[in-house]
């Protein structure tokens, strides 16, 4: 019987047809795809010199899952990271999620395996670059096979804390911006860090933090950067805070953002940095915002963007951070180039220098957006690092 027991048994053979497998004996025969089949003899036959019982082969109903459909991949929408989603299939015990760098199914690796929902967030990215997925449906007969056409997705780049003079002391301010739903939060120094939260202030899903001075009012302004469209939307502290969107108006997929007075006019200079290539580009105030490249490149794949000013000169230099390592390394306008292996940081934190201690001068510092952890080595104490457990978090 299909369910494994034996009333009674026949023995018989043939020769395998069309190259399938050989059956010596009644019973169930697994087929190399992974169906489940069954032998019974059904009925005598008439006198003839051919065999005395029919022998039918009968599917079980145990056969691999079909493929699933309606793949969904999320364009920008997370940062360093891609949500993969499809709709369910009934017979399913659980999904393998195949992955790619073009359209070739054959080529495709397994970035998510037995996964028990419908979707999967997947983390091991590149920021920026475009990824292909294919699902599998599985149960205990096998696995389907790849479902086709495939979709595309790919995740934006690193959310940073925007950090920045909230309250005009001069110092620096530490806060930390959600994604989800727009809410920021900082710790104001002029007010002993206590903690203040503006909900769904600015951005949401696929925006980064992008504060800066951009009026020239000594505040910081709060600012999201959209990487999918190049969009900008910034609330000027000396417009009450209103918001000035201005479209299509600098990046692109695999650009990330930053805003900093890189020209020393006293007001932020909006400015992409590609991680593919080190390429900088900034929108000059002192030049009408006028798009130009920055003159020499800096970083690479692996290497985090910052802008800030390291040497008191009153213009933001280039920086990148390597997370894997804590290195450093700083391009000064007023003294060249710098590398500061395993200076601050390590893995899971992400770069946040500015002028924490009010001299002037921007402090290196790095924060864990899990943990809320921060580390500040500050310049007014010789680089004295300050290690500070729960500070803030998204």
């Amino acid at each position: 019987k299909p369910d494994g027991t034996t009333n009674w048994s026949l023995n018989y053979a043939w020769l395998p047809f069309g190259g399938g497998p050989a059956l010596d004996t009644n019973g169930i025969l697994y087929v190399n795809n992974g169906n489940l089949l069954a032998i019974y003899a059904t009925s005598s036959l008439a006198q003839t010199v051919w065999p005395k019982y029919q022998h039918d082969l009968k599917n079980t109903g145990k056969l691999a899952p079909t493929a699933p459909t309606n793949l969904v991949a999320s364009d920008g929408l997370y940062p360093e990271s891609i949500l993969v989603g499809w709709t369910p299939v009934s017979s399913a015990s659980g999904y393998d999620l195949y992955r790619g760098t073009n359209s070739v199914e054959s080529a495709a690796q397994l970035c998510g395996s037995e996964i028990a929902a419908t979707n999967f967030m997947d983390g091991n990215i590149v920021p920026g670059v475009t990824y292909y997925y294919w699902p599998k449906a599985r149960d205990n007969s096998g696995a389907s096979a790849l479902f086709g056409p495939n979709d595309t997705g790919w995740g934006h780049t690193f959310v940073s804390s925007p950090a920045g003079d909230y309250d005009q002391d001069g110092k620096a301010d530490p806060a930390a911006y959600n994604n989800t739903n727009g809410n920021w939060k900082v710790r104001l120094s002029s007010n002993d860090y206590v903690l203040a939260t503006a909900e769904s202030l600015l951005g949401g899903a696929g925006w980064t933090a992008v504060a800066a001075d951009f009026d020239g009012d000594h505040l910081a302004d709060p600012a999201v950067y959209q990487e999918a469209t190049g969009d900008w939307i910034v609330r000027l502290s000396s417009a009450n805070y209103a918001a000035l969107t201005a479209t299509n108006f600098l990046g692109s997929q695999g650009n990330s953002a930053l805003a900093a007075d890189v020209d020393g006019d006293g007001l932020a200079d909006p400015t992409i940095y590609n991680e593919a290539n080190g390429n900088w580009t900034a929108k000059l105030s002192s030049l009408g915002y006028v798009t130009n490249a920055l003159a020499q490149t800096l970083g690479s794949p692996g290497w985090y963007a910052v802008l800030a000013d390291f040497d008191g000169d009153a213009k933001a230099d280039p920086a990148v951070y390597q997370e894997s390592s804590g290195s450093w390394s700083v391009k000064l306008s007023s003294a060249g180039d710098y590398y500061l292996p395993g200076l601050l940081g390590g893995s899971g934190f992400r770069p946040i220098p500015a002028d924490y201690d009010g001299d002037g001068l921007a402090d290196p510092a790095v924060y864990n957006p899990t943990t809320g952890d921060w580390k500040v080595m500050l310049s007014d104490a010789d680089y004295y690092q300050v290690d500070i457990s729960g500070l803030l978090a998204p």
